[in-house]
């Protein structure tokens, strides 16, 4: 028991050392708006990141929560960097909203979109960035005038275009309107046959990789999280790989019949000895030491059980045998990488 604690005081330390000191200067700001994974729906995957310093640049990886947590982070002090024009009548919350300059969406499951799309009707245009199969799923599901009026410039009935609908190509850099920042997506497996992405960004030669809901490759019988390691193992090689927010809805009592398309501390950490071996085949052990990885989509529960906010890092202190700094997010936390 002792050693457990030890463990997760450690693991903990380590998390806030990581975020405070992660770089005296750092290429990326992440403020955190939502990081559960449901069923609490004010607490959803939504984190807001800019290049340092560039407020006026900021996207999103998915929409599950948007004013709720940019309203959180505010009361934490977190947003001291966005400064409301003095001839705006918007609140800070509005403020933060209509400054964001692009979505990009993993996949349309409520816990990602939610916020999207309940606060379209006080949102600005933007771009909303996706694989095809996402923008399909939000023209023909969502923005239809049944489900909620089409904000998009395509779909069913008259569209309203607060939204504009980039469809990205697998593979393919593309930059990002009224940024200064690059984005690539790879497909992910999400509960074959449905489709998640990963979003690699890019910003003066750094980058940030976020991963959408995805389980692992050997459960999901598919490649497609090995062909986001071999993408990025040379950024990891060179040090330009500054952080990864990768998911774990379930602690390791979870069966693999049960993930439904999503990670287990066990799992991450196997998919992350598969980096390790392509980063440095000869050294696989020390491949990702100090590697910042953000601990996405903790699914609370409903029963008197240990939390998996806790079990988890508990896990991850046991098993982390790679070095990697482990951060543990919550909501309206503010991250350098």
């Amino acid at each position: 028991m002792l050693r457990k604690f030890l463990l997760v005081f450690l693991c903990f330390a380590l998390i806030a050392t990581t975020v405070v000191f992660a770089t005296t200067e750092p290429n990326f700001t992440v403020v955190v708006l939502g990081c559960g994974g449901g069923p609490f729906q004010d607490n959803i995957s939504s984190y807001m990141i800019w290049p340092t310093g560039l407020t006026n640049e900021a996207v999103l990886f998915d929409a599950g929560t948007l004013l709720v947590g940019i309203q959180k982070a505010a009361d934490l002090g977190n947003l001291w960097d966005f400064k409301i024009p003095t001839d705006s009548d918007l609140t800070l919350p509005g403020f933060v909203l209509q400054n964001i300059k692009a979505y990009m969406i993993s996949h349309v499951h409520l816990d990602h979109i939610a916020g999207l799309v309940i606060d379209s009707p006080v949102d600005s245009k933007k771009d909303i960035l996706g694989i095809s199969s996402t923008i399909g799923y939000l023209q023909k599901d969502v923005f239809n005038w049944e489900v909620w009026p089409n904000f998009g410039d395509a779909g069913p009935g008259y569209p309203l275009a607060t939204y504009h609908y980039v469809i990205m190509d697998p593979g393919e850099e593309i930059a990002i309107s009224n940024t200064s920042m690059t984005v690539e997506a790879y497909v992910l497996s999400h509960s074959a046959p449905y489709e998640s992405t990963a979003f690699l960004l890019g910003h003066d030669g750094y980058y940030v990789l976020y991963f959408g809901d995805t389980g692992p490759d050997l459960v999901e019988k598919s490649d497609r999280m090995q062909t986001v390691w071999e993408r990025v193992a040379p950024l990891v090689r060179e040090g330009k790989l500054l952080g990864v927010f990768l998911e774990c809805a379930y602690e390791n009592s979870q069966p693999d019949s049960s993930l439904f398309g999503h990670l287990t501390p066990s799992w991450m950490m196997s998919e992350f000895h598969q980096l390790a071996d392509i980063v440095a085949p000869d050294d696989p052990e020390h491949a990702l030491n100090g590697l910042n990885v953000v601990v996405a989509h903790i699914k609370p529960i409903v029963k008197q059980l240990p939390a998996p906010g806790v079990v988890i890092p508990e896990q991850f202190a046991e098993l982390n045998d790679l070095g990697i700094n482990f951060i543990v997010p919550y909501q309206g936390m503010r991250i350098g990488f």
